[in-house]
């Protein structure tokens, strides 16, 4: 259990530089956080794997940092095995997870999501994707706990590209990570909501659409505030024409902005940054639905620090995993890594 901060895993950017591949190691997250009268440090992580074809790729990470002399926190993670046959969705809906609160108040305490990995199990060089994502779902505190039902899912398709065919089965390990926010009777007032990004139909996923602010309102007279996110959800949906509606991935990107903050209203401004691009030699005609769930964190405390984490590495045809150390001081201004 760790005391008064924490880092928030604001989502992600994940992209390859030369050309597309299909679903293979894929993830962002953070871990080893720490907090003292120091400040709040941790380590960013992604992984990237590259299909068949030499290339390089970059990851971003987005994370925030606050404290509250009132809030405690406990990490925790799930990994499980998704199984499906191609073109069909592999679903994982788990039993519910539950955290004591210990002593926590109810209406003070939730459960944000830190990040996830991915990896195929079943074909070296990956299967192409047709959606994925996981959420934090049915969050509550009862009966002296915090709980929440993991859902994940991997769907794995076929291209339109003649010279891959794929069939029977196609297996993932799938790792959900999540941090557990416990809070003092009027510590914090956590705000939970469901955005769903705009639908982007585009022939050559080239152009991003434009951002629309969203709002959420929670309870005033807290300072501050930070969005989180309990989860992200990518899926390609039919295009008229094609018969499989798998796609090579260059780029997918699923984050929140933190833009403004009304303690009065008790209302905050952010943005949706969700993308998906499968731009190279040849594209095919991309229908992406993308949606977020999120939580806005509002407690008593100093402005919480933000900081974009560049990471980046090269992956040739084994895996690679990316690791920067951030910090942020106690003075709220964000230290070089």
């Amino acid at each position: 259990m760790r005391g008064i901060g924490t880092a928030v895993w604001q989502g992600f950017e994940l992209t390859w530089l030369r050309t597309p591949h299909r679903l293979n190691r894929l993830g962002s997250w953070i871990d080893d956080i720490e907090h003292d009268e120091g400040g709040t440090r941790g380590t960013t992580r992604a992984s990237l794997t590259v299909g068949r074809v030499p290339d390089r790729g970059r990851a971003r990470t987005w994370v925030a940092a606050f404290s509250s002399p009132d809030l405690r926190f406990v990490d925790g993670e799930i990994e499980v095995e998704l199984a499906a046959r191609v073109g069909e969705p592999a679903l994982y809906r788990g039993e519910r997870v539950l955290h004591p609160l210990a002593g926590a108040a109810p209406e003070a305490s939730t459960v944000i999501l830190r990040g996830f990995e991915l990896g195929c199990t079943s074909h070296a060089a990956g299967v192409h994707a047709q959606g994925l994502g996981m959420r934090l779902d049915r969050v509550r505190t009862h009966g002296g706990c915090v709980s929440f039902v993991p859902e994940i899912l991997v769907h794995a398709n076929n291209s339109p590209d003649p010279l891959t065919t794929w069939s029977g089965e196609y297996r993932y390990r799938a790792r959900m990570l999540y941090t557990v926010v416990l809070g003092a009777p009027g510590a914090l007032a956590p705000c939970a909501r469901r955005d769903d990004a705009p639908c982007v139909a585009l022939d050559h996923a080239k152009e991003r659409p434009a951002l629309v602010p969203r709002h959420t309102r929670g309870r005033a007279g807290f300072e501050n505030a930070v969005v989180a996110l309990r989860g992200f959800w990518f899926e390609q949906r039919y295009c008229g024409g094609w018969q499989r509606d798998g796609r090579y991935l260059r780029q997918l990107a699923a984050r929140v902005e933190d833009r403004a903050y009304d303690p009065h209203q008790g209302q905050a401004e952010w943005h949706p940054h969700c993308w998906f691009s499968n731009a190279g030699m040849v594209s095919y005609p991309v229908r992406a639905e993308h949606r977020l769930w999120t939580t806005l964190l509002q407690f008593h405390g100093p402005t919480p620090a933000r900081r974009e984490v560049v990471e980046q590495g090269v992956s040739w045809m084994g895996s690679e995993d990316l690791a920067t150390r951030f910090a942020f001081d106690s003075a709220d201004v964000a230290m070089a890594m």
